[in-house]
């Protein structure tokens, strides 16, 4: 029990499975306690677990696991420090150890929520951006066009070839992956798509998108039209691959692997096998998502707030992401102002410098004569 990282729910003290069974079961009346995590996303729940069974394996490791302890008093000033210590000594960034904090502290709301844990996100009313302060991280974007350059490549070549598993799954990830590279839809969600319901072709022969309000991280449905071309190459994939997947004539999955539908795992390996290929290096899904909204910005501080909300941000994170895109635009245009005047400058300079020369040159010349 002591070597692992996070205790599983089945081995959770039966008080903390009791107070968690709680949370999430549906309340029947409104009088009644319960039911605060019962409306959570999937991996909410599978994030906020797991960082309760951190704290329930970091006690147990010290030998200070009482099963009959309330949840509230395991989330000691002492504990949390302790945990924090370990996480820091296995290499956890202050940025992970800051969302697991804050995890404990929503787990801690659910479990005892008539407790005081006030002092779990704000230790000593300290905020926990300046405790864990963000470090910045060298991220290199990649651009759109360039992505799609290469998809067009791959999706020619896949034309090309006769039927079979490699021209299925060739066909399956370009319309995948342009997919990403156009709209960037979290990977959660592309693995919940299926036919029918949350894709139709319209009258311009392009393919609408649908993704319901329960599989998207703001709880409100996105809906989105796909490119011409990226429209065209995921006509290919359902004509031409998808239905040489085994089990495809059983589900109504979109994606579909050579073991069944695709989940958000399958979709990550073929997002970092493809970057590894294309760059030297392995980008998942989220990768999509940064390089869209950057080359939008890039081409016009406008485009931001458009691209973030196809992509399903809230529209403060919009408004954000929109107000540093015109901060940098700004920057860049005043850079350019400052090269063209020192260009002028030095061109000017340069005019006087041959101007003195030239008188300098002109009374030898006349004395010489």
């Amino acid at each position: 029990m002591t070597g692992r990282l996070s205790l599983p729910l089945e081995e959770w003290p039966a008080r903390d499975r009791a107070a968690w069974e709680r949370a999430r079961s549906p309340m029947n009346d409104l009088l009644e306690e319960g039911g605060e995590a019962a409306t959570l996303r999937q991996a909410t729940v599978a994030g906020y677990v797991y960082a309760w069974g951190a704290l329930l394996a970091s006690l147990a490791a010290a030998g200070d696991l009482d099963p009959h302890e309330p949840p509230e008093a395991r989330l000691s000033p002492e504990r949390l420090h302790r945990l924090d210590a370990e996480m820091q000594r296995r290499g956890l960034r202050p940025a992970s150890r800051r969302h697991s904090r804050l995890a404990l502290y929503c787990m801690g709301r659910l479990l005892a929520p008539h407790a005081e844990l006030d002092h779990v996100r704000r230790p000593a009313g300290r905020s926990l951006r300046h405790i864990f302060p963000l470090q910045a991280r060298l991220v290199e974007h990649k651009d759109t066009r360039e992505v799609l350059a290469r998809l067009r490549e791959a999706h020619g070549k896949a034309m090309g070839q006769e039927d079979g598993p490699e021209r299925r799954r060739l066909l399956r990830d370009v319309a995948l992956l342009g997919v990403l590279a156009t709209r960037a839809p979290r990977k959660a969600s592309l693995a919940t798509l299926r036919l029918g319901r949350d894709l139709r072709l319209g009258a311009d022969a392009r393919y609408a998108m649908r993704i319901p309000p329960e599989h998207s991280k703001t709880r409100r449905p996105l809906e989105f039209v796909l490119d011409a071309e990226v429209s065209q190459w995921m006509g290919s994939y359902l004509r031409l691959s998808r239905p040489g997947f085994p089990g495809a004539g059983a589900t109504d999955a979109l994606w579909m692997g050579m073991k069944g539908p695709l989940g958000p795992e399958g979709i990550s390996k073929i997002a970092e096998d493809w970057t590894r290929g294309w760059f030297g290096k392995a980008e998942g899904p989220h990768a999509f998502r940064k390089w869209l909204r950057q080359s939008a910005t890039d081409r016009h501080p406008e485009l931001a707030r458009d691209t973030e909300l196809v992509m399903g941000h809230s529209a403060e994170v919009a408004l954000q992401h929109y107000t540093a895109a015109r901060q940098v635009a700004a920057a860049q245009r005043h850079a350019s102002h400052l090269a063209a005047e020192r260009r002028k400058w030095v061109a000017t300079g340069l005019r006087l410098i041959e101007q003195d020369q030239r008188k300098a040159a002109r009374p030898a010349k006349e004395s010489e004569t």
